[in-house]
């Protein structure tokens, strides 16, 4: 969770982790965003967002196919914009850190088969 209070509109750098990550972003004007970005190879310089709150949700790259069902191999160094209701989040989720925590748990939970790919096993 990162909450910026401030006015001031300053960039920010991203440092590589290898990892796919699903954010939700809302802003003191009432905008609201749900993006997934790709795995970054390079330092990356994320724009300001001033007076805003931002949950992030961050995955392995197998984790990441194995729970949304689809490769990532095409979002490399990019983001992309998820529609509204994404998972049924809203907004108002921002709102409670804990409330996310288990809705995201409960989300996730209902998205896993009960069989995993014996290719990714062999891998994990």
């Amino acid at each position: 969770m990162v909450k910026n209070n401030s006015d001031e509109e300053k960039e920010g750098i991203i440092v590589p982790d290898g990892k796919i990550d699903l954010f939700l972003l809302a802003d003191e004007n009432g905008n609201f965003e749900i993006f997934i970005s790709g795995i970054c190879s390079a330092p990356i310089t994320k724009p300001p967002f001033p007076k805003s709150t931002m949950f992030a949700i961050s995955f392995y790259p197998i984790a990441a196919e194995y729970i949304f069902n689809q490769s990532f191999a095409d979002l490399n160094n990019i983001k992309k914009t998820l529609q509204t209701g994404y998972w049924g989040f809203s907004r108002d989720d921002l709102n409670d850190f804990n409330q996310f925590y288990h809705k995201t748990t409960k989300v996730i939970s209902s998205l896993l088969s009960k069989e995993i790919d014996d290719r990714k096993k062999e891998v994990i």
